[in-house]
């Protein structure tokens, strides 16, 4: 399948290309290809997916009073990280139009923006605490999501925006410690009660190492200082 700006590249495709395919930042010869095959790709559409939940949460946010208002510096970091990512050399046989070089990656990242537009929890939290979006509309922290025995892709960027911190984590300080005891720190981008191998469990989704990777990790009731009680973790991207 080539297209007018070179050849589509196998599956997976990057969350960097979704990205912009999903902004319409690519070739029109090179979307039309790609957008013929990504809902046949279940990874691929589960990006696809999570984008527009995204553009749909950063629209509402948009007529907030308070849509202006600083960005947290951790969460500013996280954009920063991913746009000197997508800047690095790297190869590839796909190449985007050069004026939206660095639109993936941002876009790939506003999702650690969304949770934090419209929420006042964030002003008053103690300095260390982990940035926390207020609950989404919709979801209740008593509702299970069942991930069976794995982290899969299509599951975890489900998660993204959600926020249903169940019991004691709702508690800045708490969830402060459970997130340092499994050596991760930064925004919360999706929280919610699950059910994991048989068991229930909290699953939390950070920056990952290597934006705009997200680090998703299952954690038992016993998670606190000095205790991870980790039942799973993978990095998604």
């Amino acid at each position: 399948m080539a297209t007018r700006g070179g050849h589509l590249p196998d599956p997976p495709w990057s969350a960097e290309l979704l990205a912009q395919l999903h902004a319409d930042n690519l070739d029109g010869d090179a979307s039309a290809a790609l957008w013929a095959h990504v809902h046949d790709d279940p990874e691929a559409a589960s990006v696809i997916h999570a984008l527009d939940r995204v553009s749909a949460q950063l629209g509402e946010l948009a007529d907030q009073p308070d849509a202006c208002a600083p960005i947290p510096p951790d969460v500013l970091a996280v954009v920063e990280s991913a746009i000197a990512a997508e800047g690095a050399p790297r190869a590839a046989r796909f190449q985007p139009t050069r004026r939206w070089a660095y639109a993936g990656a941002a876009i790939a990242a506003a999702a650690a923006v969304v949770g934090v537009l419209a929420f006042t929890g964030i002003r008053s939290a103690p300095p260390n605490a982990p940035v926390q979006a207020q609950a989404t509309p919709g979801h209740s922290a008593d509702t299970l999501v069942d991930l069976g025995s794995r982290l899969r892709p299509d599951a975890v960027t489900a998660l993204v925006g959600r926020h249903d911190l169940p019991g004691r984590l709702r508690d800045p300080d708490e969830l402060a410690a459970c997130l340092t005891a499994n050596e991760v720190s930064g925004t919360v981008l999706g929280a919610a009660p699950v059910q994991f191998d048989g068991q229930q469990a909290t699953a939390l989704l950070v920056p990952g190492p290597r934006p705009p990777q997200i680090t998703a990790i299952v954690v038992g009731p016993a998670c606190a200082a000095g205790e991870p009680d980790t039942l799973a973790r993978a990095d998604i991207g």
